[in-house]
């Protein structure tokens, strides 16, 4: 049963089966299109230190990001009218209805004590991926944080010390935690999406609790 039900979760009830999958091919090539430009830009930066380099790398990790939401956004429009608002934002809270309803729906026939003890099994298994998980991210970050500081520390070594320096300094460092922050999201959202089931299990046990709540079933 729980297995089962996992499976229908995995296929029908996530952003991801509904959403993404309709334009994964065409995202992964604008993914890996844009990363090497953003690699490109800033090797660039590196080897002629000139900041425009830098620059163009971050803008173009943000339209890079923009089209991916875009992309997200215009599927959803035409699949999904009623949750649709603009290109770039959508109504979270009726997608979780959505899915709501379809675990709902292979549920709605279990008793209150029976979900009880689905939910505190579900539970079970997301503490147990939850182990795998930090050691994932803490083994990415182990591995990332050093070549990081290498990097960093070759680019402040291009600048002299005055007030213009200071002001390319912090942008730089601006960037660099702009782009820090995304890095370790991205470890995170990997790690438990697709090298462990955390996130899986916990979105499985929530949308079960969202469903109970929603027609009152204690």
């Amino acid at each position: 049963m729980i297995d089962n039900l996992f499976d229908i979760f995995i296929n029908k009830a996530t952003f991801n089966s509904q959403v993404t999958i309709e334009n994964k091919n065409l995202k992964n090539s604008i993914f890996f299109t844009g990363f090497l430009f953003i690699f490109l830009g800033f090797s660039f930066f590196i080897y002629t230190k000139q900041f425009f380099w830098f620059i163009i790398g971050g803008i173009i990790f943000v339209i890079n990001s923009f089209i991916t939401v875009w992309l997200e956004g215009r599927t959803i429009k035409v699949k999904f009218s009623e949750m649709y608002i603009s290109l770039l934002k959508w109504d979270a809270k009726k997608f979780d209805d959505f899915f709501a309803n379809i675990i709902g729906e292979e549920i709605k026939n279990i008793s209150k004590s029976s979900l009880d003890l689905l939910q505190k099994e579900i539970t079970k298994r997301a503490n147990k991926e939850k182990i795998s998980s930090k050691i994932i991210i803490s083994t990415m970050l182990i591995l990332f944080v050093p070549l990081w500081s290498v990097y960093l520390s070759e680019v402040l070594g291009i600048f002299s010390v005055n007030l213009e320096s200071l002001s390319t300094i912090f942008a730089v460092f601006f960037f660099s935690c702009l782009i820090i922050s995304m890095i370790v999201s991205a470890f995170v959202e990997l790690s438990d999406n697709v090298f462990t089931n955390y996130s899986k299990w916990n979105r499985l046990n929530n949308l079960i609790t969202h469903y109970r709540i929603k027609n009152n079933i204690g």
